[in-house]
């Protein structure tokens, strides 16, 4: 075998694997800028290529009583590039397969994913607005260190 399909092979492996590594729970911000941080979590699960999540945030707007805006993402992974779109419940027309009311629009976030497999971070996009993002995952782990 040639070392071009070696590296190739070792190349397409690495890629699956980064993706692979994206299964689980992060926890982290998006800010509109300056210091104006929200906080969120998120739970994945991804084939390799394609992920799919659930998260929640703090209600920003409306009634002081909500628990939460909770919301679906979909989107996919190539190597360290994360790329998926965020639609809130309260605008989902169906889940399966997701579709989204006339007048509702996706955020799109844009992330790299750090080479140790433990940080997400990048830009959201909504129409004109965007802002930062970062996550970072949550394990048994991380959680007996904050101990």
């Amino acid at each position: 075998m040639s070392r071009f399909a070696v590296l190739l092979g070792l190349l397409l492996v690495s890629s699956n694997i980064a993706a692979a590594r994206l299964t689980g729970l992060w926890v982290g911000y998006y800010s509109y800028g300056g210091n104006a941080r929200v906080p969120m979590s998120v739970v994945i699960q991804s084939d390799g290529s394609t992920l799919i999540g659930q998260m929640i945030e703090p209600q920003t707007s409306g009634e002081a009583l909500d628990i939460g805006r909770p919301a679906i993402i979909f989107g996919e992974s190539d190597g360290n590039r994360v790329v998926f779109d965020k639609a809130y419940f309260s605008d989902l027309k169906s889940i399966t397969p997701i579709r989204l009311k006339e007048d509702a629009q996706p955020v799109e976030y844009k992330l790299v994913l750090s080479q140790q497999g433990q940080v997400m971070s990048g830009q959201w996009f909504i129409g004109e607005a965007f802002g930062e993002a970062s996550f970072k995952r949550v394990t048994p782990e991380t959680v007996d260190r904050l101990r």
